[in-house]
């Protein structure tokens, strides 16, 4: 029963999915973010911990519920977005305009579906690869430590949501200094926003572990490890996002699904070993990639001095 809650709510995660994109275009990044990252989670969490806390009801399907739940009504607030906007805007579409313009749709995205479907197995591969090697405990542990370290890597996030939309104008405008100029102010933005997740991650590494019962010592090098990964990250600003929207997402592409091809048997070889040497792995396959997208970027648009 607790998997089929998780199933129903799969078509409104889609579809938040999809309109996310179509909101950033709109110049609504934080709505955008809300539908495509784990805003359902989060609420579903809260109100899991309010049933919990407040009510003392503990049930293992009331996660199910609240994660559906959830999920319905942050596609349905924005749907309601959508409708508030078309009527204020007096939107004039048909079936057989939006039909027609999903005609060459497909042709335009594949790299994209590409990279979401490389990245949505990458992780669930990787997930699968620690939880048979690892054991039950190491691999919650580097779960958990992992999602500490992802943090570091949020504001980029919100960064991304926003210059997509300005890399597009910039370079459909021809405009490739401020093309430039934004992916330094990403870079600069998302390393400002970043930093300070990264000293209280890191300096309060202890306290914060203890509250997942985590071992500080052990627990400690594992996110100290991956956060520096994720503070490379952050550094290279918005470069895949700066990649795609400047008609290289195919080069984006063979990036993310080299980097799982290698990376996913790496894992399975350094998991026998330990879950330090899977951390380490990780933190060496996220720096190669962004390296590799740099290495592009600076080539062919930011250090391209034909480029004006």
């Amino acid at each position: 029963e607790l998997g089929l809650w998780f199933v129903l709510s799969i078509p409104a995660l889609t579809a938040g999915f999809v309109l996310s994109g179509f909101f950033k275009g709109l110049g609504v990044p934080a709505i955008g973010v809300g539908l495509e990252s784990g805003l359902p989670a989060l609420l579903a969490s809260l109100a899991v911990l309010l049933l919990q806390q407040v009510f003392s009801y503990e049930n293992e399907i009331v996660i199910g519920v609240a994660y559906c739940v959830s999920a319905w009504s942050v596609i349905g607030v924005g749907l309601a977005y959508l409708v508030i906007d078309s009527s204020r805007t007096h939107w004039k579409f048909s079936v057989a305009d939006i039909l027609e313009q999903l005609n060459g749709f497909y042709a335009r995205v594949k790299s994209f579906h590409l990279i979401l479907i490389g990245n949505f197995f990458h992780a669930n591969a990787y997930v699968l690869i620690v939880s048979i090697q690892l054991g039950a405990d190491d691999a919650g542990m580097l779960r958990v430590v992992e999602r500490l370290a992802m943090l570091i890597s949020f504001p980029l996030t919100v960064v991304n949501a926003i210059c997509a939309r300005f890399f597009a104008l910039s370079y459909n405008d021809g405009d490739y200094y401020e093309l430039k100029r934004e992916y330094r102010k990403s870079a600069l933005t998302s390393f400002s926003l970043g930093l300070p997740v990264f000293l209280v991650v890191v300096g309060f590494s202890g306290t914060i572990l203890r509250g997942f019962e985590i071992d500080p010592i052990r627990g400690g090098a594992l996110l100290l490890l991956l956060a520096m990964g994720h503070m490379v990250n952050i550094l290279t600003g918005s470069i895949a996002v700066l990649l795609n929207m400047t008609g290289y997402e195919k080069l984006v592409r063979n990036v993310t699904l080299l980097n799982s091809l290698v990376s996913l048997p790496t894992l399975w070889v350094m998991a026998t070993i330990g879950a330090y040497n899977v951390a380490f792995a990780l933190t060496v396959f996220l720096v190669a990639q962004n390296a590799l997208l740099v290495f592009y970027g600076f080539k062919y648009i930011i250090g391209n001095r034909g480029l004006r």
